[in-house]
């Protein structure tokens, strides 16, 4: 990524515009992916950001939206804080709660560009990516190349091949108009469609949109129930796991 707003300076990237709001969803923090660390902010540095002038700040507005796409720990410090809750982007990152951090003149936007291998990067990543907290900003095909990136950076062995990795990633992107279905379903056959059309969920939610049945035999009960409801109420079709179907047998 080339900004003239973002200037190497050693080691560091410092921003050199007038205000940089990054946004991190607030779940971030409360599974560890993103922290507090005195005046830095340590996070996964796969997020949006918007670049602007004083004076749409003061207005509350956007200006040019960017992401970066570096799915590995990462540092940089702030000036203001504050909270915002809505889509991004013109709509194309859905609706999410965020904790948005201010970067003005000369504040740090990458403590180090060093990298520091480390599995623990890996999980990192992982968590971020199976909790559909990887904005939408990124397209489809690219997520999986971001999930490669991050086990060869840290040089990390998931004793898997490629495609157990794509079929999570098929799963977690469901279509934006209809999360019952996933977003691979949606544009199977099409040779032109959009790589932004897809919205990326958490992996604990996808039981509750395959059947009443999935969802009871998973961890959230209250979920579970609320969704059965919901589907028979609509008159929703069923996803018929193979467990249920060896029990009704």
């Amino acid at each position: 990524m080339k900004l003239k707003t973002l200037v190497r300076d050693k080691d560091q990237v410092l921003f050199d515009g007038q205000v940089l709001d990054i946004y991190l969803p607030k779940k971030n923090f409360d599974r560890g992916i993103s922290s507090y660390n005195g005046k830095f902010i340590n996070t996964i540095g796969v997020f949006i950001f918007d670049i602007k002038t004083d004076t749409i700040a003061k207005k509350k507005g956007f200006g040019s939206f960017y992401t970066i796409k570096y799915p590995n720990p990462m540092q940089f410090s702030y000036s203001d804080q504050f909270t915002y809750k809505g889509t991004l982007d013109n709509g194309k990152v859905g609706s999410n709660e965020y904790n948005v951090f201010r970067l003005t003149k000369g504040d740090i936007f990458m403590n180090t560009t060093t990298v520091e291998q480390s599995s623990d990067a890996v999980i990192k990543f992982v968590n971020a990516l199976h909790a559909g907290q990887i904005p939408e900003s990124i397209p489809y095909r690219e997520l999986i190349k971001l999930y490669l990136n991050a086990i060869d950076i840290n040089h990390v062995n998931l004793k898997n091949p490629s495609v157990v990795f794509e079929m999570i990633i098929s799963e977690i992107c469901r279509d934006k108009s209809d999360l019952k279905k996933s977003f691979r379903e949606s544009i199977r056959g099409k040779k032109d469609y959009n790589e932004f059309g897809y919205k990326s969920i958490d992996l604990k939610q996808l039981p509750s949109l395959n059947s009443t049945f999935a969802a009871l035999s998973f961890q959230d009960f209250d979920r579970a129930v609320i969704s059965g409801i919901n589907m028979n109420n609509e008159g929703k079709k069923e996803k018929v796991s193979p467990i249920e179907k060896i029990i009704k047998y």
